[in-house]
């Protein structure tokens, strides 16, 4: 799944989340710990597997729901201490959405040994080829560009972020509170 994916399913389940639990839209602060959150696993094993062999694979040590129990348990507790929960539940749900999207399409096509990572170092690891690099796969992938799904998500994305007044992006507060809008 390209990075700029999970971004979009961790933003939208997010701010659905945020909606329905807090009655709210998302918070400029909860917005950047989401897009770390949705980042994280890729950010750690993608250059540990691929680009100094340090891990197995690109899916593996922040993959594995053991290192993300530990990481989400840890960012709840931090912000309980600052104040505010929220913080920690936002990193925490956008994490667990990107090991979610990672599972759907070998479930899907029924490569079940592909889900294995999750509970990595407990099950062993599929094969993958970790040859490539972090700049390779991207580029490997520019050529194919995007698809249909892509650019309905990707414009679904957008316009939720928009509807949620853009929180992440401080002149959009300030446009929308000397509009009058209050906040």
């Amino acid at each position: 799944m390209w990075v700029v994916e999970h971004v979009a399913i961790g933003y939208l389940v997010w701010s659905g989340w945020s909606r329905y639990r807090e009655g709210r839209p998302p918070t400029g602060a909860e917005f950047w710990l989401v897009l770390l959150g949705a980042l994280l696993p890729d950010l750690v094993d993608k250059p540990l597997a691929w680009t100094f062999g340090v891990l197995p694979a690109g899916r593996s040590l922040a993959h594995s729901l053991l290192t993300a129990s530990v990481l989400v348990v840890a960012a709840r507790r931090v912000a309980r201490r600052r104040g505010d929960v929220t913080l920690g539940t936002a990193f925490g749900v956008a994490y667990l959405s990107h090991l979610a999207a990672d599972v759907v399409f070998p479930i899907i096509s029924g490569r079940y040994a592909y889900t294995y990572f999750l509970l990595w170092p407990l099950l062993p690891l599929p094969y993958y080829d970790t040859s490539r690099s972090l700049v390779g796969e991207v580029l490997l992938r520019i050529p194919g560009g995007f698809s249909g799904p892509h650019l309905v998500v990707a414009l679904l994305v957008l316009l939720v972020w928009v509807r949620d007044k853009m929180p992440g992006v401080p002149w959009a507060w300030f446009t929308w509170r000397a509009a009058g809008d209050g906040g």
